[in-house]
């Protein structure tokens, strides 16, 4: 599917949560699954953060170099969400200024 760009935020929101689930790499992205408590070299905690990491490539991967500036983050939830409120604010803002003109 299409990287995302400055318009294209829906559709493409839609289809890398497909990915996301697809490869059982959701839970990290939308927040259900969090850092276990312990050392960093217990296994749960190794895993957590080597699925974190496959989750934040998959998200780079598929957006436009455009995009990179916005998502200097290594937790792929911050990503997501920062991704998400600035297109969504582009959003509005594109609305609004529709209907200034009209």
């Amino acid at each position: 599917f299409e990287k995302l760009n400055d318009t294209n935020h829906g559709p493409w929101k839609q289809l890398m949560k497909a990915l996301l689930v697809r490869k059982d790499l959701w839970d990290v992205v939308s927040g259900v699954e969090t850092l276990p408590s312990g050392s960093p070299n217990t296994k749960a905690v190794r895993t957590f953060r080597k699925r974190q990491a496959q989750a934040g490539a998959e998200i780079i991967l598929h957006v436009e170099p455009s995009q990179l500036p916005f998502i200097d983050n290594d937790d792929p939830k911050e990503v997501w969400d920062t991704l998400a409120s600035m297109h969504q604010a582009r959003g509005m803002a594109t609305r609004l200024t529709v209907r200034r003109q009209f």
